[in-house]
C-alpha cells in the first residue's frame, strides 16, 4: 500500500514539475533597424544620450508576447549585420571594435553604453545591441543592459511594460548607419504560487511516505511490534 502511495506521489511531482518546467514560452521574431537608438532620451532625462534617427525597437502587448511582469524573457541573435554609418564595418549585435570599449561608469556620456556600469558589464563595443524595459510612457524601469548576439535572459520588472531596443552609436550619428539584426525572443511565464505550493505539498508528501516505508522495514528487519 505504502509502495502505491509513494509511487503516485512521485507521479503527481513529476506532472507538477512537468507543469512548472514546461510553462508554455511564447516565441517572436524581430528585426532591429542600424539606425534606432537603445531608448528614447526625451522620456529619460537621467540617461539622455542625444538622439537617434529611428525611434527604438519596442516589444510590447502587440507584439506576440505577453509582457507580464516576472515572466523571463530570453533573447537570442538570430542574423543579419549592422553597419555604423561612416565606419564601413558591418558586424553582429556585439558590435565591432573600431572604437574600442564604450562601457561607461553611469556618469553618462553621448553614447547610451555610457549609462551601463562596467562593473555590470565591463566591455561594450560601438554599434553593439542594448536594451531597456519601459513603462507605457517610455520610462526606463531598472538599468538599461546589453544584449549583444545572447542568449541572454532577464526577468521582467515590476511597472514594465515595453522592451526597448537599439544599438549602440553616437548622439545624432544613426542617420548613415545601414542593415540591422534578427532575434528570437522568448518569453516564459513565471510559475503560478498555486503549482508552487502543490509541488511543495507533493514533496512533503513523498518525503512522509518514504520514512514510512523505511520505519516498516526496520520493524520487520529487527521484530519490532
Amino acid at each position: 500500500m505504502k509502495n502505491a502511495v509513494g509511487s503516485s506521489l512521485i507521479g503527481l511531482l513529476a506532472a507538477f514539475v512537468g507543469l512548472a518546467s514546461v510553462a508554455q514560452a511564447t516565441t517572436i521574431t524581430t528585426f532591429v533597424d542600424a539606425r534606432s537608438g537603445a531608448w528614447l532620451s526625451s522620456a529619460n532625462p537621467n540617461f539622455n544620450w542625444g538622439v537617434s534617427t529611428l525611434a527604438p525597437k519596442v516589444i510590447d502587448s502587440t507584439s506576440g508576447l505577453a509582457m507580464l511582469d516576472g515572466d523571463v524573457l530570453t533573447i537570442r541573435y538570430v542574423s543579419g549585420t549592422a553597419n555604423g554609418g561612416g565606419s564601413g564595418i558591418f558586424g553582429d549585435a556585439n558590435g565591432n571594435t573600431i572604437y574600442g570599449n564604450l562601457a561607461g561608469d553611469l556618469s553618462g556620456g553621448d553614447v547610451a553604453s555610457h549609462y551601463i556600469s562596467r562593473s555590470i558589464t565591463p566591455t561594450i563595443y560601438f554599434m553593439a545591441l542594448l536594451g531597456a524595459f519601459t513603462n507605457s510612457a517610455n520610462v526606463i524601469v531598472g538599468q538599461p543592459f546589453f544584449i549583444g548576439n545572447g542568449p541572454i535572459s532577464f526577468t521582467i520588472p515590476t511597472g514594465a511594460t515595453k522592451l526597448s531596443m537599439g544599438f549602440n552609436d553616437g548622439n545624432a550619428g544613426f542617420f548613415d548607419n545601414g542593415g540591422g539584426v534578427t532575434l528570437s525572443i522568448s518569453e516564459t511565464p513565471a510559475p503560478e504560487p498555486g503549482t508552487l505550493m502543490l509541488i511543495g505539498s507533493a514533496l512533503t508528501g513523498l518525503v512522509v511516505a518514504r520514512r514510512g516505508r523505511r520505519s516498516a522495514h526496520l520493524r520487520r528487519d529487527f521484530n519490532i511490534e
